[in-house]
């Protein structure tokens, strides 16, 4: 069973694309105000998990970037592991 722990969700986020099948994926900050997208590339600057499934550009993104939470990953990862997006 998966344990959540929220520290800290960034206030005021909102989705850059439709996130509605992203949830729990790595997110960044978009160039259009307040919105954040997917990470897809390495090195990229990750500004936390997506919490929530926002529909269409615009829709709230809750979007934790500080605590424990479950994460889409594609292979395994142990703790302590030092991660980045593809």
């Amino acid at each position: 069973m998966a344990n959540f722990q929220p520290v800290w969700n960034l206030a005021g986020a909102q989705a850059a694309a439709d996130l509605s099948a992203n949830q729990f994926y790595a997110v960044k900050k978009n160039t259009t105000a307040h919105q954040y997208a997917l990470c897809d590339t390495d090195g990229e600057v990750i500004a936390g998990v997506l919490q929530n499934k926002p529909g269409a550009v615009g829709n709230e993104a809750t979007i934790m970037s500080l605590g424990i939470t479950k994460v889409i990953a594609g292979e395994a990862l142990s703790p302590g592991d030092l991660w980045g997006c593809d």
